[in-house]
């Protein structure tokens, strides 16, 4: 009998509407808590209110280094419809102090419960790409890892800008309304999550041995990453992705202003562009597939996150572009150039999300079932320093003096670069699954 569409299947569509709740509220608090320390011109042991926020984004990223080894070996051992809907109840917990430390302006507590808040998203990612295999069938990876992508970006998007408005246009009251809201997508979040565990049982899996002490946790961890060689070659493509993806985030509200000569509003539009194009690419990426073939689709991808990052660097700056004082963007609609930035940065996410599915599929079907939330967790480490590689990379070209579209160039070639390096050290392993049977 031919398989339901992945989402009329009734678990998929619960784990979604827990995975997008959880990605809004985490950006929502963060971007609101991040604006109203700015607003507040609020200071810690001397450091400035901007230090603050490097400092907060650091804090929700730690927890990623420390605490995904444990929380890989966690979802191989317990059942995961179970953990998610506990830690569904941490995030709760979480927010109801957030919603007293605003009120009292308590941005010492805030920070510690925005480390807490990433210490929470790490024990559930692991748990988010592991599950699928159990609630959907083989072929349906790639459709569910779309939907999954999509709903992630999108929900990043609406929390980020939703965030950032809320505290903008709601005054003296933006705190109270910020705290209640985080608690109530909380309990929405809770509620979805225990239609999501029923009738299943909290039982640990007999055959799975916890690892002792916290180095040997981390060496057990990279051991199952690098034991197929396919596996790992994913765990690095997937990492280069959100290396690439962090520098252009970076960029967006400094190329706004320095480049395009441009108000928030515009880098406002940047980001919301390019998190649907991401969209856009995890939905189409099945369908794609299916009629040019997977390896295909993968070239072409990759082709077109150089192509449309090396046209941003032919754009240069506009000489239109320069103005007495910063233009909005009802200004810049009337220029081709600025259409033409749009389109390349619609086309580059477009490009990255079909990119980036299939690797999560290959994760899911080639990573040992037993051990599928270790390798998820490694992997989600190893974004993680990619990440931080890509945040280190762009101050030192910053202080080369290089311009901001420069940077495009840069992306462009070491995206070609690191995808060819990749291909031909493990090109018999990619190439088994490039060429293998994955209608699906």
């Amino acid at each position: 009998m031919p398989s339901k569409p992945v989402w009329k299947k009734v678990q998929f569509r619960l784990l979604f509407k827990i995975q997008f709740l959880g990605a809004f509220n985490d950006n929502f608090f963060k971007n609101a808590l991040f604006l109203l320390i700015i607003f507040s011109h609020y200071s810690i042991f001397g450091l400035s209110s901007d230090k603050l926020i490097a400092l907060g984004g650091g804090l929700f990223i730690l927890p990623f280094f420390l605490f995904s080894a444990f929380a890989g070996e966690l979802g191989d051992q317990y059942c995961k419809k179970n953990l998610i809907f506990y830690i569904k109840i941490w995030e709760l917990i979480i927010m109801s102090f957030a919603l007293g430390a605003f009120y009292f302006k308590s941005f010492e507590l805030l920070l510690c419960l925005l480390f807490l808040t990433g210490m929470q998203s790490t024990f559930f990612g692991p748990l988010k790409y592991s599950i699928l295999p159990e609630i959907v069938d083989g072929d349906q990876l790639v459709a569910a890892n779309g939907f999954i992508e999509m709903g992630t970006f999108l929900s990043i998007l609406l929390g980020t800008i939703l965030g950032g408005l809320l505290v903008s246009i709601a005054g003296d009251y933006s705190r109270v309304i910020v705290g209640v809201t985080v608690v109530a997508i909380s309990l929405f979040g809770l509620q979805v999550s225990h239609q999501l565990k029923k009738g299943s049982k909290f039982k640990k899996k007999e055959t799975q041995k916890s690892s002792q002490g916290v180095l040997r946790v981390h060496l057990n961890l990279w051991k199952v990453c690098r034991e197929s060689k396919l596996v790992w070659s994913f765990i690095l493509l997937i990492s280069w992705f959100w290396c690439m993806g962090t520098i252009l985030l970076s960029i967006f509200p400094v190329y706004v202003e320095e480049t395009l000569f441009a108000t928030s509003s515009v880098a406002t539009m940047l980001l919301a562009i390019f998190s649907i194009g991401i969209g856009v690419g995890n939905i189409l990426c099945e369908k794609l597939i299916k009629k040019f073939g997977l390896k295909n689709i993968m070239l072409t991808a990759v082709l077109g996150l150089s192509l449309f990052s090396a046209d941003l660097f032919v754009l240069g700056e506009p000489i239109f572009f320069s103005s007495e004082k910063p233009r909005e963007l009802l200004d810049l609609l009337g220029y081709l150039s600025f259409w033409r930035i749009l389109m390349d940065l619609l086309f580059l996410a477009i490009s990255g999300g079909v990119f980036i599915v299939p690797l999560y599929a290959g994760l899911q079907k080639f990573g040992k079932p037993q051990q599928l939330s270790s390798v998820i967790a490694g992997n989600n480490i190893i974004n993680a320093f990619f990440m931080v590689l890509g945040s280190l990379a762009l101050i030192a070209l910053y202080e080369l003096g290089l311009k901001k579209h420069d940077i495009y160039l840069i992306l462009s070639l070491l995206n070609i670069i690191v995808c060819i390096f990749v291909y031909f050290i493990y090109s018999q392993n990619i190439n088994e699954y490039l060429q293998g049977d994955h209608d699906g």
